[in-house]
């Protein structure tokens, strides 16, 4: 865990220090295969439609901060009732 959304949305500043921290280290390994090396740094965001915008916010503002400009979303459809 990098940090509980209530100490994120108490928090005035837009990084999440702990999430920040664990980017950069994520940041500093290395590729195994050349072929997968890229020029940014890629991360997928995991949410749900309940997520408030401020946490969402700072989530991405967090990754932009780390130097992962290659932000994606995932979503999951609902099954077909």
């Amino acid at each position: 865990r990098v940090a509980t959304v209530p100490e994120v949305l108490a928090s005035k500043d837009d990084v999440i220090p702990g999430l920040k921290a664990e980017l950069d280290v994520l940041a500093t390994r290395k590729v195994v295969r050349a072929e997968n090396k890229s020029d940014t740094q890629a991360v997928t965001i995991m949410a749900d439609k309940d997520i408030p915008y401020q946490l969402l916010r700072k989530v991405m503002v967090t990754c932009a901060r780390a130097n992962f400009s290659d932000v994606s979303f995932a979503v999951r459809r609902k099954a077909d009732a």
